[in-house]
């Protein structure tokens, strides 16, 4: 479970996972709650990790613990303040991320897991089996049954979704403008990954297929796209008014000289 009863007071797990990352071969640090069916957010900072664990801690209403995983085990635990107190010292050093796991680890600023009775080993491999699940699920492959059928006659049936070895649920499909969203999940055997989304793409042309994104990646895209969308509607927007308010001027200005002319001539 994402939380642990204490009497009254709720418990919510986290990690930092210290792992390559299989396309880029460089060392990453993945953050995320255990227990929750959303996919790790990636840095390539630890402090970055670290600082989203503790923005996150701080707007929880419940006590909030950090776990440190690295090569294939978890090795310690800490408090928001230990982690506070962490990101303060660590933010006046170079960090040397190969090595800032082990160390934390080596000079005791981070507790062993003998010390902390929340922890659950089965609940703590299940987060980890649901992040590389995570990385599996990357590589579905989607293609349709019919490519010549349009974009709004396609069902979750006209999809096929493939990766050997895992078996893949189509969760729901969503019209994108020209793309066609599909969300979808593996499992392997009772663990499930959580749910990522591909587009499909190239309509009445070549069919494409997107990289894999999850839901938090996908409400950042869309709000950049937004965000890029309304800063067009702005700009031109302001032109249409720098336009106006110059027409509006030169008008105004024309009309006094009329009358200052009329005036001259009597006829005003």
């Amino acid at each position: 479970m994402a939380n642990e009863a204490q009497g009254q007071n709720l418990i919510k797990k986290f990690y930092i996972l210290e792992r390559m990352n299989p396309s880029t071969k460089v060392l990453g640090f993945y953050f995320n709650q255990i227990g929750i069916k959303e996919a790790a957010r990636g840095f390539v900072n630890f402090l970055d990790a670290l600082k989203a664990f503790i923005a996150t801690a701080k707007e929880s209403k419940e006590q909030c613990i950090l776990y440190f995983h690295r090569q294939g085990a978890y090795r310690g635990f800490v408090t928001l303040e230990q982690a506070t107190a962490i990101l303060f010292k660590l933010s006046k050093i170079k960090v040397d991320n190969t090595k800032i796991i082990a160390q934390l680890e080596a000079n005791k600023m981070i507790s062993p897991l003998t010390a902390n009775k929340f922890a659950s080993e089965q609940t703590m491999a299940v987060a980890i089996q649901e992040f590389d699940l995570d990385e599996k699920a990357k590589d579905v492959q989607l293609s349709l049954v019919s490519p010549n059928k349009p974009i709004d006659e396609i069902v979750m049936g006209d999809i096929k979704a493939e990766l050997p070895g895992y078996t893949v649920e189509i969760n729901r499909t969503l019209i994108n403008g020209e793309e066609l969203d599909v969300y979808y999940l593996i499992k392997k055997g009772q663990i499930k990954s959580s749910v990522f989304i591909k587009s499909i793409y190239g309509f009445g042309k070549t069919l494409k297929v997107s990289k894999a994104r999850s839901i938090f990646e996908d409400i950042q895209l869309k709000a950049k796209q937004e965000l890029k969308e309304n800063t067009k509607f702005s700009a031109k927007a302001w032109t249409f008014f720098s336009v106006f308010t110059i027409i509006t001027i030169l008008n105004l200005v024309l009309f006094i000289l009329v009358v200052m002319k009329l005036v001259k001539l009597g006829k005003f």
